[in-house]
């Protein structure tokens, strides 16, 4: 990506997932707010550790549930409603197989609340400073959950403690999973990417209604891990999100990432291509070069430089799977949890993620200097360069010499992310 700043950061192994319900304290009031749709009654929620309370508003609908004929459409406009509507439960998961939610569960020793689960999916949760209201102008964090474009949930990730420690609002956002999500015909009958222009639909939604939660619809940074990370990275060079966001955090994710498809992709007969269609099964439906969310390939729509670039930070993990270890958080990581979210804040403020008493940052350029977020913090050079040189430089020597092909063996990857550095402080 390209912008006044990029950032790739190195983050620790930690879990995937985690709801941080079992950081707040007691709920208090009952805060109404106004918006465009009609009226919404949510919840108001103590974080430990700071006298902040935090409104709390779920389940609010930002598109008309994708049933009957607008299955496999774009998202339409949510119809209004004149009581006040309340906004205090979780949505319904987008459907999907939630077995992983009681694995997960198991693994890493948390409590989910009891989802359900539904073509009806297409809601928000805004988590925001019990203080603010239209005018305040706070900057708006909006994350797009990851899951290999097959599994997640907005509920998972509770913003309270970054709202309440950093005093910014925090939106998080379902979109259509699966087949609902990027079922094609690779024609204009069907051309997918539902998921894509769900998540339009809710930046729009923030966009007309965020001032009446105390965001400022001017200030919106986009961040996600995974499959939301490559959603990040897509919507960054999307002609079609141009005015929705400002700035843009990628963790673990990038467009470019292989499992994209073309409706004009020439067929091919060759052995090797027959042998490996046959050979290699997926469980996914993929994004798609649709002439319109994408108009070209990633790859060319980054070359082209036709895109509007924005502040970005692009991070990838030192090991993936981390998630499997013990949740319980030492002192060291709970300072360690302080400073991520005041960096991702810090960057949704002003699009610098530096401040008082935060090690520096630098700006990545031609030296390829990048932090790296451990326990001690510190800034390295080529990242991983020497380590990589089989892949980028010897293995496509070899396979262009043999003729072989390279291909990836799936287009579903899975990313461990640092995220209860960010939706959670333990204490």
């Amino acid at each position: 990506m390209t912008g006044d700043w990029v950032h790739p950061g190195q983050a620790l192994m930690w879990a995937i997932w985690i709801f941080a319900a079992i950081m707040r304290g007691s709920v208090t009031e009952e805060p109404h707010r106004y918006t465009r749709l009609g009226w919404v009654k949510g919840k108001q929620v103590t974080v430990l550790g700071t006298p902040k309370p935090v409104d709390v508003f779920l389940g609010i609908p930002f598109a008309a549930p994708p049933l009957g004929d607008l299955r496999f459409s774009n998202p339409q406009p949510a119809s209004p409603w004149h009581d006040l509507r309340e906004a205090t439960t979780y949505p319904n998961l987008c459907f999907q197989n939630s077995e992983w939610l009681s694995t997960n569960q198991k693994m890493l020793k948390v409590h989910y609340p009891n989802f359900g689960v539904s073509e009806d999916c297409l809601y928000l949760n805004i988590h925001a400073p019990a203080h603010a209201n239209n005018g305040s102008n706070l900057p708006v964090m909006v994350w797009i959950p990851g899951g290999g474009f097959q599994t997640g949930s907005a509920s998972i990730f509770d913003g309270s403690s970054l709202a309440a420690y950093e005093d910014v609002v925090i939106v998080t956002i379902q979109y259509r999973l699966g087949i609902f999500g990027f079922f094609n015909t690779r024609d204009q009958h069907a051309p997918g990417n539902w998921a894509f222009h769900d998540q339009l639909a809710a930046l729009r939604w923030v966009k007309e209604n965020i001032k009446f939660f105390g965001g400022n619809p001017d200030s919106v940074t986009i961040f996600g891990g995974s499959a939301g990370a490559i959603s990040i990275s897509s919507l960054v060079i999307s002609p079609l999100s141009k005015g929705l966001f400002h700035r843009a955090i990628m963790e673990s994710g990038v467009a470019i990432i292989p499992s994209l498809s073309s409706f004009d992709a020439d067929l091919k007969t060759d052995k090797r291509l027959l042998f490996l269609s046959l050979s290699q099964k997926t469980k996914s439906f993929t994004r798609v070069v649709d002439g319109s969310f994408f108009p070209d390939e990633p790859i060319e729509l980054l070359s082209q430089k036709t895109f509007k670039a924005v502040p970005s930070i692009i991070g990838v993990n030192n090991h993936e799977c981390g998630y499997i270890l013990p949740m319980e958080a030492t002192e060291e990581e709970k300072l360690l949890s302080r400073k991520m979210m005041e960096y991702w804040a810090n960057f949704a403020r002003s699009g610098n993620p530096n401040g008082d008493g935060l090690p520096l940052w630098p700006v990545y350029d031609q030296d390829e200097r990048y932090l790296m977020l451990d326990l001690n913090i510190s800034v390295g050079q080529r990242l991983k360069d020497r380590r990589v040189e089989f892949w980028t430089d010897t293995l496509p020597l070899i396979m262009s010499e043999s003729g072989a092909l390279l291909r990836p063996a799936s287009s579903v990857i899975l990313f461990s992310l640092p995220l209860p550095f960010l939706f959670s402080v333990a204490l």
